[in-house]
């Protein structure tokens, strides 16, 4: 296949560029990604500290499929937002879906992070 040269100058490098580029970008857009980011990292330090090395693991997983998902959410908003700035109840369903998947992940997340702290009370004591 020969494409024009523009689209075969990518290397790693760039790519990663602007991979980090996005995150950034993301991150300075979004605050829910910085707040999520803390969450994810004291829930897996608090895993650490008082169960074992599987539940701090997958509470980073469930705090990079959230951080994803956001940034994804971001991007359709972002994308739709350019596409029409009027109201429109199609774009509404896209930004609501892409919104809905964040959510479904966030409630998965809270239901790990429930049952992890049941755990941990009974560890201490708290709950028999």
């Amino acid at each position: 296949m020969n494409l024009p040269k523009k689209y075969t100058d990518y290397n790693i490098y760039k790519s990663t560029t602007y991979a980090f580029n996005g995150i950034r970008l993301a991150f300075l857009r979004e605050y829910n990604l910085g707040l999520q980011l803390i969450i994810g990292l004291v829930a897996a330090g608090i895993s650490l500290y008082y169960t074992q090395w599987l539940f701090a693991f997958l509470n980073l997983v469930m705090m990079g499929v959230i951080i994803s998902l956001e940034m994804m959410n971001t991007a359709f908003e972002t994308l739709c937002d350019l596409v029409n700035l009027e109201f429109d109840h199609r774009i509404k369903t896209v930004k609501d879906i892409a919104a809905a998947s964040v959510l479904t992940s966030a409630l998965v997340w809270l239901i790990l992070i429930v049952f992890e702290a049941v755990i941990i009370m009974m560890q201490i004591g708290i709950v028999k």
